[in-house]
């Protein structure tokens, strides 16, 4: 099984540049030192196509949503947050195990003084990055799906202003 990298001894930071950025966390806590966990960089070099995944589907993505979502800003980011019991956007296929609804979506931002994606493509950032996170339909919880390997499904986006 493989370890997850959760709380640290000191402060951490998703920026590539920072003192304490994700080449640092194996010094933080030995666990952040793994090659599966995020930040991550989108090598186009190293990419290779694998057409048995076969194509994502989504389903509601076309229409808006149902029911009452709640937006908060926690001064870090603005999430955007669905009725867990909701089962009108979802995705599958694309080599994921089963089908995964949307929970919520939040954004990563930068400032005048620095690109705020969490993730790089080719080593560079963006100004914003938006995940939706999406919950496997076999589990009822964010906590229940987040401690198990195929419990959660984020896509990301980049932006460019």
């Amino acid at each position: 099984a493989r370890e997850r990298c959760q709380g640290s001894s000191g402060p951490a930071s998703a920026s590539p540049l920072a003192s304490a950025g994700p080449s640092h966390w194996k010094e933080l806590k030995a666990t952040c030192g793994g090659s599966q966990q995020s930040p991550i960089n989108i090598d186009r070099h190293r990419l290779r196509r694998d057409g048995r995944l076969g194509d994502i589907l989504f389903e509601g993505y076309d229409q808006a949503p149902p029911g009452k979502w709640r937006l908060t800003n926690d001064g870090h980011t603005g999430t955007l947050q669905g009725d867990p019991a909701a089962e009108h956007i979802n995705i599958s296929g694309g080599g994921l195990p089963g089908t995964y609804r949307a929970l919520q979506l939040h954004f990563h931002w930068g400032s005048l003084v620095g690109n705020g994606s969490e993730h790089t493509l080719d080593g560079r950032q963006f100004p914003m990055e938006l995940h939706i996170v999406h919950i496997n339909v076999n589990y009822r919880t964010l906590g229940e799906a987040k401690g198990h390997p195929n419990g959660l499904a984020v896509l990301g986006f980049f932006f460019t202003v």
